[in-house]
């Protein structure tokens, strides 16, 4: 089966998703919201809609926050892993979402659901080396299990929807 625009509700899990929405009478025209924050271009990519990436990046963007005050001597190594690991959830929601079929779609969703892993695990380790406070890890821990669920619920929706 192919993806098409049509089909969105197979790439959201069925439900409508939440802050992506484009601003009406916006100061700078073609200015797009997407789970707070603004996007310059014409248009949304069709990832951008969806509420797993927005809280993909929002999680990356916490671990690059954080990761901030580690030790310089941190920067190629635990920092770095972080950091990588962060960004590539996202980035596979954005680049399965691209594919043809709903089964290669899902393989990407994957792929970030174990990027998600290797977070954890690193977030793990980062806390028991006192890089992160015990609040920190919580937090980071609590968006974790968030995320674990939505990757897990969309692929669903995506191998439900494909067969």
């Amino acid at each position: 089966m192919k993806l098409r625009k049509c089909e969105s509700e197979a790439r959201t899990g069925g439900t409508r998703q939440k802050g992506a929405r484009h601003l009406n009478g916006g100061s700078l025209p073609g200015m797009v919201e997407s789970g707070g924050s603004r996007v310059e271009g014409g248009s949304t990519f069709g990832f951008e809609k969806l509420e797993v990436w927005q809280q993909a990046v929002q999680y990356a963007s916490q671990i690059y926050a954080l990761t901030k005050a580690f030790p310089s001597d941190e920067r190629f190594g635990i920092t770095s892993q972080l950091r990588r690991s962060a960004v590539s959830i996202s980035a596979n929601i954005a680049e399965g979402s691209s594919r043809s079929t709903g089964k290669d779609f899902a393989r990407f969703v994957e792929i970030a659901y174990g990027s998600l892993m290797e977070n954890v695990s690193e977030t793990t380790i980062a806390a028991q080396q006192s890089l992160l406070s015990p609040s920190q890890f919580a937090d980071l821990r609590t968006r974790a299990d968030k995320l674990a669920r939505m990757l897990s619920g969309l692929r669903s929706s995506i191998l439900r929807k494909d067969s």
